[in-house]
Protein backbone atom coordinates (compact mmCIF):
# COMPACT_ATOMS: atom_id res chain seq x y z
CA UNK A 1 0.00 0.00 0.00
CA UNK A 2 1.19 3.38 -0.78
CA UNK A 3 2.82 5.37 1.71
CA UNK A 4 0.92 9.35 1.76
CA UNK A 5 4.00 11.02 0.74
CA UNK A 6 4.14 14.78 -1.05
CA UNK A 7 6.83 14.68 -3.50
CA UNK A 8 8.16 18.21 -4.67
CA UNK A 9 10.49 18.66 -7.82
CA UNK A 10 12.40 21.60 -8.02
CA UNK A 11 13.75 22.73 -11.84
CA UNK A 12 15.54 25.91 -13.12
CA UNK A 13 18.80 26.27 -14.47
CA UNK A 14 22.39 25.95 -12.73
CA UNK A 15 23.06 27.90 -10.01
CA UNK A 16 19.82 29.43 -9.44
CA UNK A 17 19.27 28.37 -6.17
CA UNK A 18 17.90 24.75 -5.60
CA UNK A 19 19.87 23.22 -3.56
CA UNK A 20 20.14 26.26 -1.18
CA UNK A 21 16.39 26.47 -0.82
CA UNK A 22 16.03 22.74 -0.40
CA UNK A 23 19.13 22.43 1.93
CA UNK A 24 17.05 25.32 4.03
CA UNK A 25 13.90 23.61 4.09
CA UNK A 26 15.30 20.27 5.18
CA UNK A 27 17.00 21.95 8.16
CA UNK A 28 13.42 23.51 9.12
CA UNK A 29 11.85 20.00 9.14
CA UNK A 30 14.72 17.32 9.66
CA UNK A 31 12.68 14.79 10.74
CA UNK A 32 9.94 14.87 7.65
CA UNK A 33 11.81 15.88 4.87
CA UNK A 34 14.19 13.66 2.11
CA UNK A 35 16.37 15.60 -0.33
CA UNK A 36 17.27 14.10 -3.89
CA UNK A 37 19.82 15.46 -5.80
CA UNK A 38 19.67 15.14 -9.41
CA UNK A 39 23.51 15.49 -9.47
CA UNK A 40 23.49 12.06 -7.91
CA UNK A 41 21.80 10.23 -10.69
CA UNK A 42 24.44 11.52 -13.90
CA UNK A 43 25.75 8.86 -15.95
CA UNK A 44 29.41 8.23 -15.59
CA UNK A 45 32.04 10.17 -17.73
CA UNK A 46 34.91 9.01 -16.67
CA UNK A 47 37.76 8.96 -18.91
CA UNK A 48 41.41 7.52 -18.41
CA UNK A 49 43.26 10.49 -20.61
CA UNK A 50 41.95 13.03 -18.04
CA UNK A 51 40.13 15.19 -21.13
CA UNK A 52 36.74 16.28 -19.91
CA UNK A 53 36.14 19.29 -22.33
CA UNK A 54 33.78 17.72 -24.38
CA UNK A 55 31.42 16.65 -21.34
CA UNK A 56 28.04 17.71 -21.49
CA UNK A 57 26.61 17.78 -17.77
CA UNK A 58 23.74 19.36 -19.25
CA UNK A 59 21.58 17.64 -21.68
CA UNK A 60 19.21 15.16 -20.27
CA UNK A 61 21.10 12.16 -21.94
CA UNK A 62 23.64 13.02 -19.44
CA UNK A 63 21.17 11.90 -16.02
CA UNK A 64 19.30 8.57 -15.44
CA UNK A 65 15.76 10.66 -15.16
CA UNK A 66 14.35 6.72 -15.23
CA UNK A 67 16.58 5.48 -12.57
CA UNK A 68 14.86 8.71 -10.17
CA UNK A 69 11.94 8.32 -11.22
CA UNK A 70 11.93 4.12 -10.61
CA UNK A 71 13.53 5.44 -7.07
CA UNK A 72 10.57 7.99 -6.14
CA UNK A 73 7.86 5.65 -7.24
CA UNK A 74 9.90 3.10 -4.66
CA UNK A 75 9.76 6.20 -1.67
CA UNK A 76 6.04 6.39 -2.43
CA UNK A 77 5.32 2.56 -2.00
CA UNK A 78 7.27 2.64 1.37
CA UNK A 79 10.32 0.94 0.07
CA UNK A 80 13.67 1.72 1.11
CA UNK A 81 16.17 2.50 -1.99
CA UNK A 82 20.09 2.27 -2.71
CA UNK A 83 20.58 6.03 -4.34
CA UNK A 84 23.60 6.03 -6.49
CA UNK A 85 27.13 8.51 -5.54
CA UNK A 86 28.33 10.87 -8.22
CA UNK A 87 32.23 12.32 -7.58
CA UNK A 88 32.33 15.37 -9.84
CA UNK A 89 36.27 15.58 -9.59
CA UNK A 90 36.62 12.62 -11.30
CA UNK A 91 33.37 12.51 -13.22
CA UNK A 92 32.19 9.01 -12.48
CA UNK A 93 29.76 7.19 -9.86
CA UNK A 94 31.12 5.69 -7.02
CA UNK A 95 30.88 2.11 -5.96
CA UNK A 96 29.11 3.11 -3.36
CA UNK A 97 25.76 3.98 -2.43
CA UNK A 98 23.87 5.98 -0.04
CA UNK A 99 20.52 4.22 1.76
CA UNK A 100 17.21 6.59 1.88
CA UNK A 101 14.33 5.70 3.76
CA UNK A 102 10.69 7.31 2.85
CA UNK A 103 9.93 10.50 4.21
CA UNK A 104 6.38 12.65 4.37
CA UNK A 105 8.11 15.11 1.94
CA UNK A 106 10.19 14.40 -1.10
CA UNK A 107 12.40 17.20 -2.28
CA UNK A 108 13.96 16.52 -5.86
CA UNK A 109 16.27 18.86 -7.25
CA UNK A 110 17.78 19.48 -10.29
CA UNK A 111 18.35 20.97 -13.50
CA UNK A 112 15.86 18.66 -15.70
CA UNK A 113 14.05 17.74 -13.19
CA UNK A 114 10.56 18.76 -15.01
CA UNK A 115 12.19 17.43 -18.57
CA UNK A 116 10.84 13.74 -17.88
CA UNK A 117 7.55 12.51 -18.14
CA UNK A 118 8.33 9.51 -16.13
CA UNK A 119 9.28 11.98 -12.97
CA UNK A 120 6.93 14.36 -13.64
CA UNK A 121 4.30 11.29 -12.88
CA UNK A 122 5.18 11.40 -9.57
CA UNK A 123 5.02 14.84 -8.63
CA UNK A 124 2.73 16.46 -6.59
CA UNK A 125 3.73 20.06 -6.81
CA UNK A 126 6.45 21.59 -8.90
CA UNK A 127 9.19 24.69 -8.28
CA UNK A 128 10.97 26.94 -10.76
CA UNK A 129 13.62 28.49 -9.47
CA UNK A 130 15.09 31.19 -11.02
CA UNK A 131 17.82 33.75 -11.18
CA UNK A 132 19.40 36.36 -13.38
CA UNK A 133 22.41 34.62 -15.69
CA UNK A 134 25.20 36.55 -14.99
CA UNK A 135 24.68 36.36 -10.90
CA UNK A 136 23.96 32.56 -11.72
CA UNK A 137 27.82 32.57 -13.42
CA UNK A 138 29.29 33.80 -10.69
CA UNK A 139 28.05 31.28 -8.59
CA UNK A 140 28.89 28.58 -10.44
CA UNK A 141 32.20 29.89 -10.85
CA UNK A 142 33.05 29.99 -7.48
CA UNK A 143 31.08 26.62 -6.60
CA UNK A 144 32.58 24.91 -9.11
CA UNK A 145 36.11 25.70 -8.01
CA UNK A 146 35.64 24.90 -4.33
CA UNK A 147 33.56 21.85 -5.05
CA UNK A 148 34.52 20.48 -8.19
CA UNK A 149 38.50 21.22 -8.19
CA UNK A 150 37.67 23.11 -11.91
CA UNK A 151 39.72 25.96 -13.23
CA UNK A 152 38.46 28.87 -13.81
CA UNK A 153 39.04 28.48 -17.74
CA UNK A 154 37.65 25.22 -18.01
CA UNK A 155 34.49 27.04 -16.07
CA UNK A 156 34.11 29.63 -18.05
CA UNK A 157 34.26 27.29 -21.55
CA UNK A 158 31.44 24.77 -20.36
CA UNK A 159 29.85 27.47 -19.53
CA UNK A 160 29.34 29.46 -22.80
CA UNK A 161 29.80 25.46 -24.39
CA UNK A 162 27.31 23.96 -22.80
CA UNK A 163 25.39 25.65 -19.84
CA UNK A 164 23.77 28.25 -21.78
CA UNK A 165 22.85 26.41 -24.93
CA UNK A 166 21.35 23.69 -23.19
CA UNK A 167 18.91 25.81 -20.64
CA UNK A 168 17.86 27.24 -23.75
CA UNK A 169 17.02 24.51 -24.99
CA UNK A 170 16.23 21.93 -22.40
CA UNK A 171 15.47 24.02 -19.39
CA UNK A 172 13.82 27.20 -20.36
CA UNK A 173 10.82 25.97 -21.94
CA UNK A 174 9.79 23.82 -18.98
CA UNK A 175 9.14 26.43 -17.03
CA UNK A 176 5.80 26.50 -17.52
CA UNK A 177 5.23 23.33 -16.02
CA UNK A 178 5.73 25.18 -13.06
CA UNK A 179 3.22 25.58 -10.08
CA UNK A 180 5.21 28.30 -8.45
CA UNK A 181 8.30 30.12 -9.87
CA UNK A 182 10.99 31.77 -7.39
CA UNK A 183 12.96 34.09 -8.09
CA UNK A 184 16.83 33.70 -6.38
CA UNK A 185 18.63 36.57 -7.69
CA UNK A 186 18.84 38.44 -4.17
CA UNK A 187 22.80 37.48 -3.29
CA UNK A 188 22.32 38.46 0.40
CA UNK A 189 21.29 34.83 2.06
CA UNK A 190 17.40 36.19 2.30
CA UNK A 191 15.40 32.98 2.93
CA UNK A 192 11.86 35.33 2.40
CA UNK A 193 11.52 33.59 -1.32
CA UNK A 194 11.26 30.11 0.53
CA UNK A 195 7.96 31.15 2.78
CA UNK A 196 5.14 29.88 0.05
CA UNK A 197 6.98 26.89 0.21
CA UNK A 198 7.14 27.15 4.19
CA UNK A 199 3.84 27.06 3.99
CA UNK A 200 2.66 24.57 1.95
CA UNK A 201 5.09 22.07 3.60
CA UNK A 202 3.03 23.00 7.04
CA UNK A 203 -0.19 22.08 5.43
CA UNK A 204 1.09 19.07 4.28
CA UNK A 205 2.17 17.95 7.43
CA UNK A 206 -0.95 18.78 9.18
Amino acid sequence: MAKNNFVILMAGPSAAGKTYIASYLKELFPNDILTMGFDNYCRDFFSSNGDFSNVNYDEPASYDGELLAKHINSLKHNKIVEIPLYDFKEHRRLLDTMCVEPKKIIIVEGILSFYYPSLMKEADFCVYVDAKRDIRFERRFARDQKERGRSPESITNQWNKFVVPMEEKYIFPTKQLADIVIDNSVNNNSYEMAIPLVDLIKKQLD
